[in-house]
């Protein structure tokens, strides 16, 4: 599918791939992280004499992707949230999104100010069991290795 630009906040060109271009400045706007906890992409725009800062991924399903069923949250498909390609979004409910979160193996927490990464799991004898891991990559490799086992929804 080929998606054209398109124009928005009157001054700034959004592409498909999450790229905006300031028609005042003729440069590209340069992305900011919104915390390390989060790690989503955020732009900051000039409009009517205000500041505007917007999250990226949310830009991109606004102007590219269809919202027929009117869901508020958009998901990042598969949970990186620096991935914001249009077939990596789509339109969720809060619970939706909460499912596609625990359908990849894992559940973050936090300990004593340490984000951690949680397995949980069930054993062939129905035992629940669950394992922890400082990264992200570190869990994928566990589910990826250990896969299949059925999950639990926690």
């Amino acid at each position: 599918m080929k998606y054209f630009p398109k124009k928005i906040y009157d001054r700034y060109i959004l592409f498909h791939t999450g790229k905006v271009y300031s028609l005042y400045s003729k440069k590209f706007l340069v992305p900011t992280i919104r915390s390390k906890q989060h790690k989503y992409l955020r732009l900051c725009f000039r409009f009517n004499k205000k500041n505007i800062t917007k999250q990226v991924h949310r830009l991109i399903a606004e102007n590219f992707i269809p919202n027929p069923e009117n869901k508020p949250k958009v998901d990042h498909i598969n949970r990186k949230k620096e991935d914001n390609r249009i077939i990596n979004l789509k339109w969720a409910t809060s619970s939706e999104n909460n499912y596609n979160r625990t359908q990849k193996g894992y559940t973050k927490f936090f300990c004593n100010t340490e984000k951690r990464f949680k397995v949980i799991y069930k054993t062939k004898k129905r035992k629940k069991k669950s394992k922890s891991f400082k990264t992200e990559a570190e869990a994928d490799k566990y589910i990826g290795d250990n896969y299949p086992f059925p999950l639990t929804l926690e």
